[in-house]
């Protein structure tokens, strides 16, 4: 079955990163907020009432915001926002109150990040840090650039964490605490990581990964402790652009994640898992510029699921499966109308008014022309 989503207009936030967007869970059946960063250092959280945006909180400018990260305790919510700016991490609640700001201290300025209860895993261009309660725990220099780091979630057993960076050399380095365990090799840079089944803790064995690659290649891996497993990877036959962002969502009601893939030329696409658990496309749309973050719950309706996209704009938009005849317009959208329709019936009157006193002084233009020519036509 074909997955169907309208296109509808949420916010315009100034200029944004990679991985700089959100969609806040919710534990009842309503509708969810969203949360996006900018390059303007502006943390911006909104809801959907009626048809359009309702703001939730917005901070103050400052430093550009690089990364953002949900998180929250233990068997809970993932409900606390977590961004970085230069060397910086910032939480604050869903509400909008700051309850974090740590300086890492770092000589490079953070380009990735994550979040696990009390751990905050936080990387330069060639730099691990892994810190317990802001304290340095673990450390790893990579031979490579850094794009993208995980972390595997912990085992019943108690030892270090399992974090995995995604290198620009085509490889996932799986680490042991600051201990290299080994490399995965994958079919490009990959730029961008998510846990398989992350509702569920990382598909049925909690250890599987989705990557997409700057050459535009979708995959996925099993990290065990021993050795890796290749499940499957996806050819960019359309020769589509580089993958940018990921995330997972059950779009269809099914019981069973889709994928939704943003691309940097401005491609978005929705994949269901088929019977023999082989990725099959749904559905594609294009935003016109690079999607820097997408993102899968209820926000214009808790009854409708949909994808929000983020774009480098700063558009960000609402993909839905709501049929457009549901959707309401809020009052504010109907007075508009409602004014533009009045304006319109204005300008109508007012060329109608126009095109007569056209006519009219056309007609006294020629009765004038005629009038000129007779008087001075000769009498025999």
């Amino acid at each position: 079955m074909e997955l169907q989503f309208s296109p509808v207009f949420y916010i315009k936030v100034d200029s944004t990163s990679r991985g700089t967007l959100a969609v806040l869970p919710s534990a009842k059946r309503t509708s969810q907020k969203v949360v996006v960063g900018d390059q303007t250092g502006v943390l911006t959280c909104f809801g959907v009432k009626r048809g359009s945006a309702s703001m939730v909180f917005k901070t103050l400018p400052g430093a550009k915001i690089s990364c953002l990260k949900l998180s929250g305790s233990e068997g809970g919510l993932s409900d606390k926002i977590f961004v970085s700016s230069e060397t910086e991490v910032k939480g604050f609640s869903k509400k909008g109150k700051q309850f974090l700001n740590f300086d890492t201290n770092l000589t490079e300025p953070i380009s990735s990040m994550h979040v696990q209860g009390g751990h905050l895993l936080v990387c330069g261009p060639y730099v691990y840090n892994h810190y317990l309660d802001c304290k340095d725990v673990d450390y790893y220099l990579c031979s490579d650039k850094i794009n993208d780091v995980l972390c595997l979630p912990p085992s019943s057993e108690p030892g270090p964490l399992s974090p995995i960076l995604a290198c620009q050399d085509c490889s996932l380095r799986l680490l042991k605490g600051s201990e290299l365990q080994y490399e995965v090799e994958v079919a490009g840079p990959p730029l961008c990581m998510r846990l398989w089944g992350e509702g569920s803790g990382g598909g049925r064995e909690g250890d599987e990964v989705l990557y997409g690659t700057q050459t535009g290649r979708v995959g996925l891996v099993q990290l065990t402790a021993e050795e890796p497993n290749y499940c499957w990877d996806m050819l960019n036959d359309r020769k589509y652009g580089g993958v940018s962002c990921l995330s997972t969502f059950d779009l269809s009601g099914d019981g069973v994640e889709e994928i939704v893939v943003g691309r940097d030329d401005g491609v978005v696409e929705v994949y269901s898992m088929d019977d023999s658990d082989q990725p099959r496309l749904k559905f594609t749309h294009v935003m016109g510029e690079s999607v820097t973050g997408v993102g899968g719950g209820s926000v214009g309706s808790a009854h409708h699921e949909e994808v929000v996209v983020c774009t480098f704009s700063g558009r960000v938009i609402g993909l839905t499966r709501e049929p457009l005849t549901q959707q309401t317009l809020s009052q504010e959208v109907k007075e508009k109308l409602e004014s533009l329709r009045k304006e319109v019936e204005s300008l109508e009157v007012k060329v109608g008014v126009a095109k007569e006193q056209y006519q009219e002084t056309v007609a006294a233009a020629q009765w004038i022309r005629c009038s000129v020519c007779t008087a001075c036509v000769p009498s025999e």
